[in-house]
C-alpha cells in the first residue's frame, strides 16, 4: 500500500469509442497521465494525447480523462499524494451499481477523498463511469 503522502501510479485502459465520465477536480491533488498505446483525450486544455505525450492535471483544474477514438487507449495514470482509496471506494460503487452510481453516491465518495465532481444531474439520476478494463 502507498504511504498516504507518497503518489500512486497505476496503469489503465478506455475502451474504443467516446465514454463519458464526470468531470471532476482536486484541491490537494495532482494527476499525470502518460500515453503507452493509442490516444487519450484530456479535457483540461482539449488535449489530445499520443502515444508517448504526458500531461499534467494541476491541483484545482476541472478536467476529464476520455477515448474518442476507434481503438482502446492504455496509459500510466499517477495521482500525488496517493487516493488508493478512492479507487477501491469508486471500484466497490461501481460493481454495486453495475457502473452507473447515483450523483449523490458520487458526491458523497467525492467528499471523503478530494473529488469535486461538476456538473453531475440531479435527483435520483445516475451517471456512466465505467469504461475502462484492468
Amino acid at each position: 500500500m502507498s504511504h498516504p503522502a507518497a503518489g500512486h501510479g497505476r496503469w489503465s485502459t478506455r475502451k474504443a469509442g467516446r465514454h463519458e465520465t464526470a468531470e471532476r477536480g482536486h484541491e490537494r491533488h495532482e494527476e499525470a497521465f502518460r500515453v503507452l498505446e493509442g490516444e487519450l483525450s484530456l479535457e483540461v486544455d482539449d488535449r489530445t494525447l499520443t502515444l508517448g505525450a504526458y500531461a499534467v492535471v494541476p491541483r484545482g483544474a476541472v478536467h476529464r480523462p476520455y477515448n474518442a477514438g476507434p481503438v482502446q487507449v492504455r496509459f500510466l495514470f499517477i495521482t500525488s499524494p496517493a487516493l488508493d482509496g478512492f479507487f477501491a471506494e469508486m471500484a466497490e460503487l461501481n460493481a454495486a451499481t453495475g457502473g452507473c452510481p447515483p450523483a449523490q453516491a458520487l458526491r458523497d465518495l467525492g467528499a471523503r477523498w478530494d473529488c469535486v465532481f461538476t456538473a453531475l444531474p440531479g435527483g435520483g439520476a445516475t451517471t456512466r463511469m465505467v469504461n475502462e478494463d484492468r
